[in-house]
């Protein structure tokens, strides 16, 4: 994956005239978002990968927010459900890989992911469900529905929640896999995957988003600490951190190094900005370096 960009829009204020503070706008639901590949083999007898595994794919021609989205799972026929939060952006064309619980075996990490979560799957029949929502299906449900439910894989064939029909049972060392490079689509588990040897896919390369400032709002007095805090660890530079243009304002480069960097301390990243009318100044401090993907 190729670094992450982002661009944080500074807030000031300057004679009067507040610069609001600006994040990337989120993509809205969509159901161009499948569930591409499934394993739940990982750590045991035969395995090669040591984890079980959850992959999605965008198959759509937009970048999909899935941030409060969530992979759920429960046996092949249970009612029980078990969940893993998703945050982040995945981009047309890419792979987002949720790893689930390990097991005692396999002898291969998966390639990083962008979730993390503790299913068990089972490794030869179970149901994954792909929600807009990560509200826990409630106990005794068969299978979710409704419009939060964004794509349904039953794998095995006494599976009792699939899109038509499930798939053919998967092993120790094969999974269910989405035909076409994980664009086939046709709302039929059983024609739309094959089984096969598990190749996890980790290329989701998702936009970072401002979560939160303080002080919030457009208007900030002169002289203000502000504080950024993005969805998730980023690479900063000093071109990635710029006021808004307009207003007369003359950019001026007063950063800590052309790439600076700081020791991980969490997602949060700290900015103090000042102005005096003319310039706005901007000192980039306690870094959060992500490194390549």
């Amino acid at each position: 994956m190729g670094r992450r960009f982002l661009i944080a829009a500074v807030a000031c204020a300057i004679l009067g005239l507040g610069l609001p503070l600006g994040a990337s706008r989120a993509a809205g639901v969509s159901a161009d978002i499948v569930i591409s590949q499934v394993y739940g083999g990982g750590g045991n007898a035969g395995a090669t990968f040591k984890n079980d595994f959850i992959e999605l794919f965008n198959l759509g021609p937009s970048t999909v927010n899935v941030s409060g989205w969530s992979v759920q799972y429960a046996s092949s026929t249970g009612t029980t459900w078990f969940k893993t939060d998703l945050s982040g952006w995945i981009q047309p064309g890419r792979y987002y890989l949720v790893q689930e619980a390990p097991g005692a075996g396999g002898t291969t990490n998966l390639p990083t992911p962008h979730a993390i979560g503790t299913i068990a799957m089972a490794l030869g029949a179970g149901k994954v469900v792909l929600l807009n929502t990560n509200v826990l299906t409630t106990a005794g449900t068969v299978c979710p529905s409704g419009a939060s439910v964004i794509d349904i894989v039953g794998y095995g064939p006494a599976t009792t929640c699939s899109e038509t029909s499930p798939t053919a049972a998967t092993a120790n060392p094969t999974a269910a896999i989405r035909k076409n490079l994980g664009a086939q689509d046709t709302d039929n588990n059983s024609s739309d995957f094959v089984i096969g040897t598990p190749t996890p896919r980790a290329t989701a390369d998702y936009q970072i988003s401002v979560a939160s400032t303080a002080p919030a709002g457009a208007n900030v007095p002169l002289n203000t600490n502000i504080g950024v805090t993005f969805s998730e660890p980023a690479n900063v530079t000093a071109d990635d951190v710029r006021p808004r243009s307009g207003h007369g304002l003359r950019w001026q480069r007063d950063v800590y190094g052309d790439r600076a960097r700081g020791a991980g301390r969490g997602p949060g990243l700290r900015r103090s900005a000042r102005s005096d009318g003319r310039e706005l100044r901007v000192h980039v401090h306690d870094l959060v370096a992500t490194g390549e993907d």
